[in-house]
């Protein structure tokens, strides 16, 4: 396991608001194994609520999941050209959601590297955003 510097940007557009642009810096901890790399760090900031762990994993045949623990709970599976249904379970209720992968390009290695994803949430199969991110991961000094 080795101790990273996790940058994420994010963008989503929706119909209804303007964009939104966010970016999230953590520290956290980088861990391989076969066929998959996997992040975890604290997500408070980037969630808006206390105590929340995310865990991405970014497998060797395309698949990231996005697995987020505490008091807001789902794990997100994006994958290039797939449609994927997770539950999501908030302080305020839960709710089915579709993630359509868009694009997944870039790669997680033992050092670190770089993902960007695209990708569109719905509920009850109406759009509700588009979504880009891009996520960073350095080594510590």
């Amino acid at each position: 396991m080795k101790n990273v510097v996790i940058t994420i940007k994010g963008k989503s557009y929706s119909d209804t608001k303007p964009p939104e642009e966010t970016e999230v810096q953590a520290l956290g901890n980088l861990k391989t194994g076969k066929g998959v790399v996997s992040i975890t760090y604290d997500d408070t900031m980037g969630s808006g609520f206390d105590n929340i762990t995310a865990t991405l994993k970014a497998f060797d045949n395309g698949l990231v999941t996005i697995e987020r623990s505490g008091v807001m709970e789902h794990k997100l599976m994006i994958e290039k050209n797939k449609r994927h249904q997770c539950v999501y379970n908030t302080p305020y209720g839960d709710m089915t959601v579709g993630i359509f992968g868009e694009t997944v390009d870039g790669k997680l290695t033992a050092k670190g590297g770089r993902l960007f994803m695209k990708y569109s949430l719905d509920i009850n199969s109406g759009l509700i955003s588009e979504n880009e991110i891009e996520i960073n991961v350095k080594e510590t000094n």
